[in-house]
Formats: C-alpha cells, structure tokens, sequence
C-alpha cells in the first residue's frame, strides 16, 4: 500500500486517507447514496433498481448498501418535508421504508422474500448505526 500512496502522491498530488470512515455519501454523477462499514473487500448484490447491498468478501455479513435514484426520492418526497430549512442531517431509516414500501411495491409488485430480506437488514444496519446524510450534500444533488 506505500508504494501505491507514493504513486498516487507524486503521478496526481493526492494522499490516501490515513483511516476509514463509514459514512452515508451521496455520489452526484451516478446519483445514489452509498455507505460501508468496513474497510474490506465487498462483493454487490443487486436487489432492485433501487438497492443494491454490498457484503464482506470474506464472510458474506451484509456490511453496507447503495440507494440509487436519490435525487427523484430527495425531490419527491424529503425536499418538501424539509423546505430550505433543512436540518444538517437526514435520517436514512425513512428513506428506506419508503423505498421497500410505497415505490417498491408500486414498480415492483408482490415482495420476494429475498427482496423483505434485503431491505430488513440495510434497515437494521441504519437504525442500529444511526447513519444520516449531511443534508449539505443533498441541495448539490438538487
């Protein structure tokens, strides 16, 4: 990993982070919030058009998740809860039971059990963490 921070270093000035740091991101360009736990290799697993779960590569253990499309669920639904007031962070508990439920259920009909599965476990994940989304992110998604 030295050899690789030193190249990175010299080829485009920039330093990898000295530790890391699980926190709730949203990605502008692909539009989805991403968080992992753990600094380890993952493996995704597409659940729907909207979740995605990422797991340790050794062990398997759901250890984070993307939420796609989160500028239409920010502008449909959290932007007008919030107004231009908005608090400096966003719980991501309701944006997941939303998800699984009123969209979900809409686009994708029935749930599958593999479907409840997924959506229990990233929402176990965020409540037991409390991850939010510093809302300051969230107007540049705007």
């Amino acid at each position: 990993m030295n050899k690789l921070a030193t190249e990175l270093h010299s080829c485009y000035g920039v330093s990898l982070a000295s530790e890391f740091v699980s926190k709730a991101t949203y990605n502008h360009s692909l539009d989805f919030v991403e968080y992992v736990a753990d600094d380890c290799f993952t493996l995704s697993e597409r659940i729907d058009e909207f979740l995605t779960i990422l797991k340790d590569g050794d062990t398997g253990d759901i250890i984070g998740f993307k939420l796609k499309g989160f500028a239409y669920i920010y502008h449909e639904y959290l932007k007008p809860l919030f107004g231009p007031d908005a608090t400096p962070f966003i719980d991501l508990v309701p944006v997941i039971t939303f998800l699984f439920g009123k969209v979900g259920n809409t686009v994708f009909g029935d749930y599958t059990e593999r479907r409840k599965s997924a959506y229990a476990s990233v929402a176990k994940i965020v409540q037991d963490r409390e991850i939010k989304i510093a809302s300051s992110e969230l107007p540049i998604a705007a």
